[in-house]
């Protein structure tokens, strides 16, 4: 006799709040502080204490910035994979200000059966005619909210500037008043100065500042460029380099590869002993050790992993092509002809074509890779290496005693398995 039992599969459901704002400054009813606030404690009072939070700061709502918000991106995914089970936020202008993107957030919260409940507009009811006119005419406000808003700014703006007004950010040491810059008792320059002549180099004045625990305006660790910045500034003459900053394009085998385990782009130095390092650990005083390492300590892993290259026949790989791309834009259009014949909806419709779209670019890497060489010759020029190296990874991120210890390969169907 045999006995068949069927799984089923839950997938974990969570409260989300969604926290946006357009720009960083000192806001009254639109701060951080006042939109968590509000957003836990209509959470709380639903009974939903796990509340996962999701922010897009300094980023705007409106429709053509969209792509722009991580965040809310996630926020969509999750909707779509059913892992949502209420929504959160301050009000309906922090999701968004376009009609068309509630409206289709409403659609996507509604097929998930997601309530979405707001700290000023309550609750949404988008299941009944009356509430969906009621959702139409919020998001519609939102986007003329938002379109004359930005006409007002650039009125602003565009007077201002015919004034002679300061825009933008105030430089560190200083803050804008009425247009104008003046000094910022709040953020003295006098300590920096005084560092970068102890120190000697703006390197040196980095560390000391970060060491006592000053941090820069945003919090961050101060860093070289920074320091320079500010005494260019403020008069001071200091020793720089001309062209500071990332190389386009350098001789090196391993240039823009290297991963430190902090996660920063380790920097190549010094030719006559190649030499990798960590730039980040010059400015941060507890930056684990070590942070360089040689590049012939390298090569024998790099060059191990090289060798489990396996290149399929190029006019293999040339018919293929063409039939994957032929079968990806059939699947494309059956998609949308199922979503024209009300077989899908919106959502699962999205995530079928994001889907197809994903598999377009990995063909695309892989079609880029048949023209890496078989092999590679390891006495050919450095920059030659490194364009091949780049080729078949992504990126190679080195453990804590800085050595090889996971290779991103860009198709990893290309790599020999493991024995």
């Amino acid at each position: 006799m045999c006995y068949f039992i069927k799984v089923y599969h839950h997938v974990m459901r969570q409260p989300v709040g969604y926290l946006r704002k357009s720009k960083v400054t000192s806001d009254r009813h639109v701060s951080w502080d006042v939109q968590e606030q509000e957003v836990r404690a209509l959470a709380s009072r639903n009974g939903d204490r796990d509340l996962l939070l999701l922010s897009d700061w300094s980023k705007s709502g409106r429709e053509a910035k969209t792509r722009l918000r991580t965040d809310y991106a996630r926020l969509r995914a999750m909707l779509g994979a059913r892992e949502v089970s209420a929504l959160y936020s301050y009000s309906l202008s922090r999701l968004a200000r376009s009609t068309r993107e509630l409206l289709d957030l409403a659609e996507a919260c509604a097929d998930a059966r997601v309530p979405i409940r707001l700290a000023k507009e309550g609750e949404l009811d988008f299941g009944t005619p009356h509430g969906r006119l009621y959702l139409t005419v919020l998001a519609a406000v939102a986007t003329f909210e938002a379109d004359v808003t930005g006409e007002r700014m650039r009125d602003a703006v565009r007077a201002r500037r015919a004034r002679g007004d300061k825009l933008g950010i105030a430089p560190y040491g200083y803050r804008l008043t009425d247009g104008q810059l003046i000094r910022n008792p709040n953020e003295p320059l006098e300590p920096i100065v005084d560092a970068y002549r102890q120190a000697g180099s703006c390197y040196g004045a980095a560390r000391l500042l970060n060491a006592t625990g000053s941090r820069t305006r945003r919090g961050a660790a101060w860093t070289s460029k920074v320091i320079g910045d500010i005494l260019e500034r403020e008069g001071v003459a200091y020793n720089h380099r001309p062209r500071p900053g990332a190389k386009a394009a350098a001789d090196w085998m391993f240039f823009r590869l290297l991963i430190c385990p902090c996660g920063n782009v380790m920097t190549a130095m010094d030719k006559r002993g190649p030499r990798y390092t960590c730039y980040r650990a010059r400015h941060v005083p507890d930056h684990p050790r070590p942070f360089g390492i040689r590049e012939t300590k390298l090569l024998p892993a790099i060059m191990a992993e090289a060798a489990r290259l396996r290149v399929p026949d190029r006019v293999t790989v040339s018919e293929a092509d063409a039939a994957r791309r032929e079968a990806f834009a059939s699947r494309r259009m059956r998609v949308l002809d199922m979503y024209e014949g009300g077989l899908i909806d919106k959502a699962d419709r999205d995530a079928r074509l994001y889907a197809i779209a994903d598999g377009l670019e990995r063909l695309d890497a892989e079609t880029h890779l048949t023209e890496v060489p078989p092999a590679i010759d390891w006495t050919w020029p450095p920059a030659q290496i490194n364009a091949v190296l780049r080729a078949l990874w992504e990126r190679v991120e080195l453990g804590p005693n800085l050595l090889p210890a996971r290779f991103i390969w860009r198709v990893p169907e290309w790599r020999t398995p493991d024995p």
